[in-house]
């Protein structure tokens, strides 16, 4: 099966159909991957940051028979390093290969603008994630990392 990359440029046109299915993955990669509670604000925070990536052309997906079936984003970038994150394969949809290539579409991408270094990170249970990793060349640096996710609260 052929497999192409969309690389959502700043020119390229974000149509509603990919938008929210952009934001669904979004809010599903913060529950399972973050561990993020489902509530009602989850999806339009996550349509905020579809359109951010959008605004600054950080995101792709990888499509077969035009069916849209993995993503990547960089969530932070410099000129020389970039980091990958919000990787998203649906779950029925795993172990494929999927994350894999569109992730090394991505990295080929920011190649071409002479990046020299991407990193990325992962838990230390996810072996599938390290697998795909280190199957396009990273490696673990054995440090630990940490994130503080803040509770909504009502004012």
């Amino acid at each position: 099966m052929k497999y192409r990359w969309k690389h959502f440029s700043c020119n390229t046109l974000i149509h509603a159909e990919e938008l929210e299915l952009l934001t669904e993955w979004c809010a599903a990669y913060n529950v399972e991957t973050l561990g993020q509670t489902d509530t009602s604000s989850l999806r339009p925070a996550c349509r905020l940051v579809i359109e951010a990536r959008q605004t600054t052309a950080m995101h792709w997906i990888l499509v077969a028979k035009n069916t849209t079936i993995s993503y990547s984003a960089f969530n932070a970038s410099l000129p020389d390093i970039v980091q990958i994150g919000g990787v998203w394969t649906p779950p029925a949809l795993r172990g494929k290969g999927y994350a894999k290539s569109v992730v090394a579409g991505s990295l080929l991408y920011a190649r071409s603008l002479l990046v020299k270094r991407a990193i990325l990170f992962t838990g230390d249970n996810n072996q599938a994630a390290q697998a795909v990793y280190r199957g396009i060349g990273f490696l673990p640096t054995g440090e630990k990392y940490g994130l503080v996710l803040f509770e909504e609260t009502q004012a």
